[in-house]
């Protein structure tokens, strides 16, 4: 791959294709040890370097959890 790259001018290696591949799925919303298992990283904490969260993801997830709090709360609220 890095060969075919480089002859038509692009620098790119596998390490790069891994680390924008990891990166996408976790902003897909691909659980992170799927792909830790994909990676074959023995370590969580190496996978969680190579993904880096987009703010996208950061919002999404933020107003995800809240619905299900706010949810849930309202559900509660109609017992009392």
């Amino acid at each position: 791959m890095e060969a075919y790259a480089r002859s038509i001018g692009l620098e790119v290696s596998c390490h790069q294709v891994r680390y924008t591949m990891a990166t996408q799925m976790l902003n897909a919303d691909a659980d992170l040890v799927t792909i830790q298992e994909l990676l074959v990283h023995s370590r969580i904490k190496t996978t969680q370097r190579y993904c880096k969260v987009s703010n996208s993801k950061v919002q999404r997830d933020y107003f995800k959890a809240m619905n299900r709090l706010l949810g849930t709360a309202e559900e509660a609220a109609g017992y009392f």
